[in-house]
């Protein structure tokens, strides 16, 4: 032991007899002789009687390895030896004495009376020849001043006092800070009654979360020394406040002017918010470059929400899975054609008549992780299953939940190089702030971790992210996801393009049977208008150009149902798209000038858009990309898009006859059918 411990020999004149029950055990180095000898000796004497086992006393051990005591009373510690199979020896023999310690005299004393002297914790040591025993002794204070500084709910980051929102019908953590002035041992119960509108919903009542005691000051960083209470889903709702209690048997010997209550009078109101119910729609994304498509099934639509929902105010969520998309775009290293897959899963939206969210899932092939409209709800990302270093979620859910952050209107936190940095985020380094709390695996999230819209993982949500992504889920939301959904249906033409470094790049227009037009934009208009060959106006309207998420800082994209009737539609000829300091973009079509030859395509007798080859259950297309710079392919049973088509030449693992097609010049587009060579 070391010469630092004081020691103690036990002395009953000074230590009373209920202390010290073992009177003092053989020292091993006499004990083990003697009890060898008298072995042999019977065995000598008396061939046919049987060796009995021997015992062999190994450690020292005590009725309680923990004791807690209150200041300035005698600690009652009773030692005693086992043997190599852990049994209590029942006697020993007398002529040994135990020699004992203590780790910290100022809180236990073994010279003076085995007391407890002052709050705190210490190790009581006992010796007998080479045998060693450890006893914990915890002091208590006779009295406590007791305070319950903090206590707030919290469902994915919370500050102190309590004011980041909630969100409804979503459940949640009441995390309770109560103090004492004085190191102690206590493990009171808490019980907090819960209240809507003034009307009690329910109430709970737990101990320590982990076993720990009063702490002397708020840690938010553990569990062990605060109060976690788990509140269902159902009693998260608009009017709720609560109230607790600390202690609600008074078993604390509590100092005057204690308080045990939170709120001290009254009870605590709760900001919750009801928002909608996330709607999102998965796209497999095939790419026909590669022949390779995005992974992502209904029975896995669950786990690529999972870390979405927890640091994002949802509560509850829809999923579902479209059939497959084909795009010929190539995602390998530059940002063109990933923009050009966004636009089309936009412009697939907009075919499909569809108000939920969109995200493409690609396979991994370079270039970005992800790339999504900031404040509307389109995005795409890798289906990468992989992990960043030290962090427990797969990258293609936290890509996800990042390019849906973009979507909810937020750009990036600084962290780790990200661009196109929210210039309002208010913690340096793109840390999260204050503490967060992970439900599903229990963990307690730091401040110092990152905030997930930056680069750096471990990686979390912060309050200002938070309070963000509500306040757009309950401002903007619905009128972005339903933007133009909630129109008649009518004919028209999707006109849709985008806005690089001032130049205006307009995208094949296609027209639509049914098609819910889309409401004039707003700030930042761009300005589109289509005319026919005799340049006579058929349309004009503004359409408000739209920010990505990554790439040119001054990259835009737009797109616009035009409603139109169908004369309208056939006699487009030119489109044109204009902005304030923008080179402006123009398309001119040739099917408005050339009637004969739509007539051609519709019929199966235009040469330049033909079969290329007869395969058994597939099909192969080949036009003039020049002429036709896009078909659109769709399932002939359902109408569902199938793919885009832009390079002259696509291969589909489908029959034809499941399948129309419909050929834009740029301008107008026409059902058509390929030539058969």
């Amino acid at each position: 032991m070391s010469s630092a411990l004081v020691r103690h020999r036990a002395d009953r004149s000074r230590a009373p007899g209920r202390l010290l029950r073992a009177r003092g055990a053989v020292l091993r180095a006499v004990w083990m002789p003697v009890v060898a000898g008298l072995v042999a000796g019977l065995v000598a004497g008396c061939g046919d009687l049987i060796t009995p086992s021997q015992r062999v006393p190994t450690a020292i051990s005590f009725e309680d390895q923990t004791v807690t005591v209150t200041a300035g009373e005698p600690v009652d510690l009773r030692p005693f030896v086992v043997d190599q199979d852990g049994r209590k020896f029942d006697r020993i023999p007398v002529w040994g004495e135990f020699s004992w310690a203590s780790s910290d005299p100022s809180v236990f004393d073994v010279a003076n009376g085995f007391l407890a002297v002052t709050p705190g914790q210490a190790t009581a040591m006992v010796e007998l020849a080479e045998l060693e025993g450890r006893a914990t002794v915890r002091v208590n204070p006779s009295s406590l001043a007791v305070a319950v500084p903090a206590a707030y709910l919290v469902q994915a980051v919370q500050r102190l006092d309590g004011t980041v929102p909630l969100v409804a019908d979503r459940p949640a953590t009441l995390r309770v800070f109560a103090t004492g002035d004085a190191v102690n041992f206590f493990q009171p119960d808490v019980e907090v009654v819960f209240r809507v509108d003034g009307s009690e919903v329910g109430r709970r009542r737990v101990g320590l979360t982990r076993g720990g005691s009063i702490p002397r000051e708020v840690d938010q960083g553990v569990f062990r020394d605060a109060w976690d209470v788990p509140i269902p889903g159902q009693w998260i709702l608009p009017g709720l406040s609560f109230a607790l209690r600390v202690d609600p048997d008074g078993l604390l010997p509590l100092a005057a002017g204690a308080h045990t209550r939170f709120p001290a009078t009254g009870y605590r109101s709760v900001d919750v918010r009801r928002v909608p119910d996330f709607q999102i729609r998965f796209v497999p994304v095939h790419q026909t470059r590669f022949g390779s498509t995005g992974h992502v099934l209904p029975a896995t639509a669950a786990a690529w929400t999972e870390f979405l929902e927890d640091v994002f105010p949802i509560a509850g969520i829809q999923r579902d899975v479209r059939p497959a998309f084909s795009t010929d775009a190539a995602t390998t290293s530059g940002q063109t054609d990933w923009r050009t897959v966004i636009q089309e899963i936009w412009a697939l939206r907009m075919l499909d008549g569809d108000d939920r969210y969109y995200y493409g899932v690609l396979r991994r092939h370079g270039g970005y992780a992800g790339l999504g409209y900031v404040g509307y709800p389109v995005a795409i990302g890798w289906d990468d299953f992989g992990f960043a270093p030290g962090d427990p979620v797969p990258l293609a859910y936290s890509v996800f939940a990042h390019e849906l952050g973009h979507n909810f209107g937020r750009w990036h936190a600084p962290a780790c190089g990200a661009g196109d940095v929210d210039p309002d985020y208010p913690y340096s380094g793109g840390v999260i702030g204050h503490y967060g709390l992970d439900h599903s695996r229990r963990e307690i999230m730091r401040p110092e971790m990152f905030d997930l819209m930056g680069y750096c993982n471990p990686h979390w949500v912060s309050d200002y992210t938070f309070e963000g992504v509500l306040d757009f889920r309950l401002e903007l939301e619905e009128s972005r996801r339903r933007w133009g959904f909630e129109r008649a249906a009518g004919p028209g033409l999707l006109v849709w393009g985008s806005v690089v470094d001032g130049a205006v790049t307009l995208e094949p227009a296609i027209a639509v049977d049914e098609a819910r037009p889309t409401p004039p934009g707003g700030e930042g208009d761009l300005m589109v208008e289509g005319r026919d060959t005799e340049g006579r106006l058929l349309f004009r309207r503004p359409v408000p150009a739209m920010a990505l998420s990554h790439g040119h800082a001054d990259t835009r994209v737009f797109s616009a149902m035009v409603p139109l009737d169908q004369a309208a539609i056939e006699a487009v000829h030119t489109i044109r798209v204009t902005g304030p300091g923008m080179r402006e973009g123009t398309r001119e079509g040739n099917l408005a000038a050339a009637p004969a030859e739509a007539r051609a395509l519709a019929a199966g007798r235009a040469p330049s858009f033909s079969r290329a080859r007869d395969r058994p259950g597939a099909t192969e297309l080949a036009w003039d990309p020049d002429r036709y710079p896009l078909v659109v392919v769709r399932d002939a049973m359902t109408g569902d898009v199938v793919a885009f088509a832009r390079h002259g030449r696509v291969e589909l693992p489908v029959p034809e006859e499941r399948l129309t097609f419909q050929i834009s010049d740029g301008v107008r587009s026409v059902q058509a059918r390929p030539e058969r060579r």
